[in-house]
């Protein structure tokens, strides 16, 4: 059957606009997990629970688990974090 992810926060496609997001989910089947490459752990369960800095812009998260036999599964989450901070322009009045 190999190795299941299940992706549960945030939704795909969801745009944030706090610098960082709690990227949790369910798995089966696994002997190793990573997310964007690095090696995360989940609980008895099979739950993980992992946040994550996201810059501006598009950004791409990577969870991918493998099973025993070697057998790998890979899923994608695709977020847009849209900035919050708004640039003030002052006049300079001056009389003449």
């Amino acid at each position: 059957m190999g190795p299941v992810i299940d992706i549960t926060s945030p939704i795909n496609g969801s745009k944030i606009t706090e610098p960082f997001v709690v990227v949790e989910g369910n798995t089966k089947n696994i002997s190793k997990i990573t997310l964007n490459g690095r090696l995360i752990s989940v609980d008895q369960e099979g739950h993980f629970i992992e946040q994550l800095v996201v810059p501006e812009g598009y950004t791409i998260i990577s969870v991918e688990g493998i099973d025993r036999f070697g057998k790998s599964k890979e899923s994608i989450l695709e977020l847009v974090r849209i900035s919050t901070t708004t640039t003030a322009t002052t006049t300079n009045n001056k009389q003449i």
